[in-house]
């Protein structure tokens, strides 16, 4: 499973989430047992997409943490950093996670940040251009 890469924003933070493979995953990760399968709360829940990827609390996978993919795509912290983390970003604080291979897409409703100005913009990155004229009297209209 590999974490969503792009530029993503905090959008929602709660203290614990209910995470459920058979939910995200269906098929075997329904099956307890089977490798795949959780239905886990989880705490100190920061929410970075709209698909359900978290930065979490995840005490489980700290061995690991920093140098193998043990996750189901969200990015797990020790305790101690998903707490300092919860506590320190706002709604909208900006999020960029780089070389995963997950790229997110303005298409897949990661938002407009994966677009780059000159493109969202459509003025080939110089920004707008104010030529100060009036705007155009619309029909039918009177000056009072």
């Amino acid at each position: 499973f590999e974490t969503l890469q792009g530029t993503l924003t905090v959008l929602y933070k709660l203290d614990k989430v209910k995470m459920q493979s058979c939910g995200t995953f269906g098929g075997a990760a329904c099956i307890p047992g089977s490798t795949n399968y959780y239905n886990d709360y989880v705490y100190w829940d920061t929410a970075v997409s709209t698909t359900g990827f978290y930065i979490h609390s995840a005490p489980w996978s700290v061995w690991a943490q920093g140098s193998q993919n043990v996750s189901h795509g969200c990015i797990n912290l020790s305790p101690d950093r998903a707490i300092t983390f919860f506590n320190w970003t706002l709604e909208g604080d900006v999020v960029i996670i780089k070389n995963t291979g997950n790229v997110a897409t303005y298409a897949s409703g990661e938002g407009d940040w994966q677009i780059d100005f000159a493109q969202y913009s459509n003025t080939n990155g110089v920004g707008s251009v104010w030529t100060g004229a009036p705007a155009e009297t619309p029909p039918n209209s009177r000056t009072v």
